[in-house]
C-alpha cells in the first residue's frame, strides 16, 4: 500500500499539470470549437484553430482558406456540421492526424439521417495537427466527396 501512495501522487500532479486532458481530447475540442464556429458563421473564431502555416494539398496557404471558407458562408444562409471520426492519431513530435466523415448541410443534421433524401455535401476529411503551446492547430488538409452512407 505504501508503494500506491506516491504513484497516486505523481498521477494527480501530472494530472494537474497537464490540465487534465489528453491531446487526443484536445484536439477533439478543438474539432468541435471548429464545427461550432461554422454553425454561428464566425469566420475569426474558426480561424483561430487555423496554423499560420497552413497548406493543403490543392496548394492553398492561411488566407486562401479564409477566402474559400468565406464564399462557402456568403452563398449559404446557415452551415450545421456534423462529423463522424473515423482516426485520431497523435505522435510523439507534437503532431497528429484526424480522420473523419463530414456532413454539412443548411439545416441541423441528427445521428439518424435520411440519406436518400439528404441535402448538404458529405466529405472525406483529413487534417493535420500542430501542438503549439496548449493547443492545436490545423496546419494542413485534404478533402475529397464522400457518399451520405460513409456516415455509417
Amino acid at each position: 500500500m505504501n508503494h500506491i501512495r506516491p504513484l497516486l501522487l505523481i498521477l494527480l500532479l501530472c494530472a494537474v499539470a497537464c490540465g487534465g486532458e489528453s491531446p487526443e481530447t484536445r484536439i477533439r475540442k478543438t474539432v468541435e470549437a471548429a464545427s461550432e464556429a461554422s454553425a454561428a458563421r464566425d469566420l475569426d473564431s474558426l480561424m483561430t484553430h487555423v496554423d499560420e502555416a497552413f497548406a493543403d494539398a490543392g496548394g492553398r496557404d492561411k488566407q486562401a482558406l479564409r477566402a474559400l471558407v468565406a464564399s462557402h458562408l456568403e452563398r449559404h444562409g446557415a452551415v450545421y456540421v456534423w462529423t463522424r471520426e473515423q482516426e485520431l492519431e497523435v505522435a510523439g513530435d507534437g503532431t497528429a492526424r484526424y480522420k473523419a466523415v463530414v456532413a454539412l448541410a443548411g439545416r441541423p443534421i441528427n445521428t439518424r439521417i435520411n440519406f436518400t433524401a439528404f441535402d448538404g455535401d458529405v466529405l472525406r476529411v483529413d487534417l493535420k495537427f500542430k501542438r503549439s503551446g496548449e493547443t492545436w492547430k490545423v496546419v494542413g488538409a485534404d478533402w475529397e466527396p464522400a457518399r451520405p452512407t460513409d456516415l455509417l
